[in-house]
């Protein structure tokens, strides 16, 4: 059954495949079964939620991952989602995150899942000199505006800014090997860049996130909770410098779990 369960990490990008079936001699058979549904189609891009039911296998139901592939290219990116539809760390559910197809013994460890018809060595477990990928590596990147895009238009359980705390919680920078690095940091630099550009920043306005290139927005560390709802409740005026005093409200203010981990992004990617 273990090496049954490992079936599951050779199928979240392989769009021709519906079903595995695993029969060992003195076992009971065991099965996966992929499905996808369209989630949104762009000009560019086409996002899906793909379900991977599994039977006969220790992991108890199905594993959900929201993927998006290119129109013009072969890059995929994808996230895992949990029951309730919303992201978590890729290795909650694969032991792989780098995929010609099928997978490669790359670590890119910082929270999602990759594919692209990477230029492989010969022994196909390992990326070639990452400078060869660097086109293909910035193309991946590109999808993730297209990811982010398809996670907030499908139907969800939590509110958008929650949607977009848990997202920002999945990327981590600090485990990536050298192979990997330069996809790393574009996958960092867009994610920051989206921030300026795009309301995928989450406030304390459940439903409306903000984007940074748009407006003053603020954070409180290292007080209470209390005290942060009392000032943005009073809509205390703050002012910084070159800007005259701004009334604070919910929507004005981010989450400082958000602030960390764009502090931590634009770090890696060296903004």
């Amino acid at each position: 059954l273990d090496r049954a369960e490992r079936l599951l990490y050779l199928v979240p990008f392989l769009r021709m495949v519906t079903g595995v079936w695993f029969h060992p001699l003195g076992a009971d058979p065991a099965s996966i079964r992929v499905g996808a549904s369209e989630v949104l189609e762009a000009e560019s891009v086409t996002v899906e939620e793909v379900t991977i039911a599994l039977a006969g296998i220790g992991r108890e139901g199905p594993v959900r991952l929201l993927r998006c592939r290119s129109r013009g290219h072969q890059g995929q990116l994808a996230l895992v989602l949990n029951d309730a539809g919303i992201p978590v760390r890729w290795h909650e559910a694969f032991g792989h995150d780098v995929y010609v197809a099928l997978p490669l013994k790359a670590k890119l460890s910082c929270g999602v899942g990759v594919s692209h018809r990477f230029e492989v060595q010969s022994g196909r477990t390992h990326l070639v000199d990452p400078e060869k990928n660097a086109q293909k590596m910035d193309e991946v990147a590109d999808l993730l505006e297209g990811l982010v895009e398809g996670l907030l238009s499908r139907g969800r359980t939590v509110t958008p800014s929650e949607l977009l705390r848990r997202f920002w919680a999945v990327w981590k920078w600090n485990e990536t090997d050298s192979e990997c690095e330069y996809l790393a940091k574009a996958l960092a630099r867009t994610l920051a860049q989206m921030a300026e550009r795009k309301r995928i920043v989450p406030t304390l306005d459940p439903d409306s996130p903000a984007k940074l290139g748009d407006t003053l927005c603020f954070y409180f560390n290292q007080i209470p909770d209390a005290f942060r709802d009392a000032l943005v409740d009073a809509r205390v005026r703050i002012g910084v410098i070159d800007r005259p005093p701004q009334a604070i409200g919910r929507s004005d203010v981010v989450e400082a779990g958000f602030a960390a981990a764009y502090a931590r992004g634009c770090a890696y990617a060296d903004r």
